[in-house]
C-alpha cells in the first residue's frame, strides 16, 4: 500500500508542474485554458515540488512524510479551486491520498 500510495502522490504532484510550466510560459498546455500569473505557476510548482518529496519520504519511512503530503494537498485544493474549470478533476486525486494518508496512520 506504501508504494501504491507514493506512486499517486508522484503522479498527482507532477501534474501540477502544469501549472508551473504555464504560468511561466515554458510550454503551451492546451488542457489549461484559465490563464495562470507567475505567482500561481510558482505555487503549482510549490505543490510539485512538496508532493513529490513528501513521496520521497514516505518511502523511507520518515515519520513527518504525512505533514509534508497534508500541506501539498491543501496547496493543492486552493489551486484546483482557483482554477475549477480546468483542474476539478484534481479533487479526486488529492481525495484519494488523502484517504490513503489516513489509512497509513491508523495501520501502524
Amino acid at each position: 500500500m506504501k508504494f501504491l500510495l507514493a506512486i499517486l502522490i508522484i503522479v498527482h504532484g507532477l501534474i501540477h508542474i502544469l501549472g508551473f510550466l504555464k504560468g511561466f510560459n515554458l510550454a503551451d498546455i492546451e488542457a489549461l485554458k484559465l490563464p495562470i500569473s507567475k505567482t500561481g505557476g510558482l505555487l503549482w510548482g510549490l505543490t510539485t515540488f512538496a508532493l513529490i518529496i513528501s513521496s520521497v519520504l514516505l518511502i523511507l519511512d520518515v515519520s513527518f512524510w504525512w505533514k509534508l503530503t497534508l500541506a501539498g494537498l491543501a496547496l493543492s485544493q486552493v489551486l484546483i479551486f482557483c482554477s475549477w474549470e480546468d483542474a476539478k478533476f484534481g479533487s479526486i486525486a488529492n481525495l484519494l491520498i488523502l484517504a490513503g494518508i489516513i489509512y497509513m496512520l491508523f495501520k501502524q
